[in-house]
């Protein structure tokens, strides 16, 4: 029975084996989805790879990027954002794709309902690999521009210089501080997607990233107003908290983390790592579905122990 494993490190505190277990019991499957925490690429996980008990694998930070050049073919939504966090099995080939996104994009669908948010303003609090994905989504939406807050100048950059590269015609805005927000928001953003851990600040640059994204929330926006934190942990986090003091819908992180969970299960089933199979309704049964969801909705933070041992160096 084939198995499969979330790579990456810390990866202890995740839900996705009670996602996936979950999906996998209710569809009568004996596979099994495990934590493999390793912040290095080694000879042990690429070996796993591309054994036979491998059904396929989730891959997060540090590893999104760094898998890239392990795997046989990556899909356009993964040459999109420079990420992978899925790994699908199509026959003795390894192909990178990125529910992340579809995760990020089906979350804000279902919170949109019929409404349309195009061409008007969205921003993501954030700079790494999931802050590509939520611009993806974003701008598969129709938004823009796209406000980014962050505190690190240089990864702010290197995310609008990477988008440049690619094909798609984005207006991306890098948001210092509330006086940019006052200079360049003309109106405020439908959309805001958190990107960042569910600490309150403790620096000084932390601090301003709040105090930003806090300005960007008091704006007026003639659509929707919808907050998606894609941190779980806690539940509400600050942002979230913020976002509601303010007037704002919010959408918990926790239904992103099922919906691209949901997508690596399709996926990994049909062996096909295309946003159709992702999609396509009917793979997991119904009842499957509803169930997993109404499990995740109500799953319990998971508690740690001890400290989470590094797998990298194993041989």
């Amino acid at each position: 029975m084939p198995s499969y494993s979330l790579i990456g490190y810390p990866i202890s505190h995740s839900l996705a084996p009670s996602l996936h277990n979950a999906c996998f019991d209710l569809e009568g499957s004996e596979s099994r989805y495990e934590l493999w925490s390793t912040s290095r690429l080694n000879e042990r996980v690429l070996h796993w790879l591309r054994s036979d008990v491998c059904g396929g694998s989730a891959v997060t930070m540090p590893l999104k990027a760094a898998i890239i050049p392990h795997l046989d073919e990556i899909m356009a939504e993964s040459k999109l954002t420079g990420a992978v966090n899925t790994i699908v099995k199509v026959g003795p080939r390894l192909v990178g794709t990125n529910t992340d996104y579809l995760g990020i994009l089906a979350s804000l669908q279902a919170a949109l309902g019929s409404r349309s948010v195009q061409r008007s303003p969205a921003a993501v609090i954030g700079g790494g690999a999931t802050t590509r994905s939520a611009i993806l989504a974003l701008h598969r939406l129709g938004l823009g521009p796209i406000y980014l807050v962050n505190r690190d100048e240089g990864e702010v950059r290197g995310t609008i210089e990477w988008f440049a590269g690619t094909a798609l015609q984005l207006d991306l805005v890098h948001l210092r501080n509330t006086q940019d927000v006052d200079r360049q928001c003309a109106e405020g953003p439908s959309i805001v997607v958190g990107a960042i851990p569910a600490i309150l600040p403790q620096t000084p640059a932390e601090r301003q990233v709040y105090a930003t994204a806090t300005h960007l929330f008091t704006l007026p926006s003639s659509s929707s107003r919808i907050f998606l934190d894609m941190a779980y942990y806690p539940r509400p986090t600050p942002l979230t908290q913020i976002a509601r003091g303010l007037g704002w819908s919010t959408v918990d992180g926790m239904e992103a983390m099922i919906e691209q969970g949901l997508a690596q299960q399709r996926m990994w089933r049909l062996g096909d790592a295309s946003v159709e199979a992702g999609t396509r309704r009917g793979v997991l049964s119904e009842e499957t579905e509803k169930e997993v969801r109404r499990r995740m909705a109500v799953a319990p933070d998971v508690k740690t122990e001890g400290v989470e041992v590094d797998r990298a160096d194993e041989t």
